[in-house]
């Protein structure tokens, strides 16, 4: 049943969000006191439980998944050689105890629950910028197009002028499932998107309103687990333009705009 497999997916997607926000969360505090060298390490693990009720709006119908039991454990260790070189490694392990109808079709999930690194780069510099290599936090302007960990590199050049120009070249990771649920193996490991971005942005002195532009292309490479669809070839390749102003009118109350252009192809459909 289609309308189970989307909502389990969209469920489970929600819920592996923490890894992306707890990237970011380190990031903002990246840098606030004294640097001090030395080795770091810790942890944590989370207990989540989710009752569900009326999954597609209808009353009349019996709910495919009744609960869910979340448990999140995550491990990391730092290593601050200098203001400006850090290794930082994280691991994860996900159980997902779903409460649910047998009967029915669901989400292959031993890609997510299976013992995986969850970050792991290092920051250093190179000539006039700061570097990241690894498995890595990446966001493309306010992150409506890109906000996700991928597998690449980071780079980020502040000029003079306060100028910031930032690129990034990452691949998808597989226990993601394929934004395209048609491709066979979409949630087992079938996943191979690039990325490449380009971003600027400048913060005015006078009212500290940030301005950004940036541009981002997607090349879909995702193999089907059946050779004979490979044929098809759903392959969706994106591009994407952005700009926007953000800041604060009158403290507390700020804005954020982002306006977008998505071209695109897929050549399995002929379609643009």
């Amino acid at each position: 049943d289609e309308q189970v497999r989307t909502a389990t997916q969209y469920q489970v997607q929600r819920l592996d969000r923490q890894a992306r926000e707890s990237a970011q969360a380190r990031d903002y505090f990246q840098g606030l006191g004294k640097v001090r060298s030395g080795t770091k390490a810790g942890g944590w693990f989370s207990h989540t439980y989710l009752d569900f009720n009326e999954l597609d709006h209808a009353r009349q119908n019996l709910d495919p998944i009744a609960r869910l039991l979340l448990t999140d454990v995550r491990v990391w260790a730092s290593h601050t050689f200098d203001a400006q070189r850090e290794a930082y490694v994280r691991v994860r392990k996900l159980d997902f105890d779903f409460q649910r109808d047998e009967t029915l079709p669901f989400l292959d999930l031993r890609t997510k629950e299976q013992f995986d690194l969850d970050l792991a780069y290092y920051d250093f510099p190179c000539g006039g910028a700061n570097l990241r290599a690894g498995r890595s936090f990446m966001l493309m302007g306010r992150g409506l197009v890109l906000a996700d960990v991928l597998d690449g590199l980071q780079v980020r050049r502040r000029f003079d002028s306060g100028f910031v120009l930032e690129g990034l070249a990452g691949t998808s990771l597989h226990r993601q499932d394929n934004l395209d649920t048609r491709v066979l193996g979409f949630d087992r490991g079938h996943n191979d998107r690039h990325f490449v971005g380009l971003q600027g942005s400048y913060r005015t002195k006078h009212r500290g309103i940030l301005y950004h532009g940036f541009a981002l292309s997607q090349i879909d490479e995702t193999v089907s687990e059946d050779p004979n669809q490979d044929l098809l070839d759903f392959q969706y390749q994106s591009h994407y333009v952005g700009a926007g102003p953000s800041g604060t009118l009158h403290h507390p109350l700020g804005f954020a705009t982002a306006a977008l252009v998505q071209p695109g192809s897929s050549r399995g459909l002929d379609a643009r």
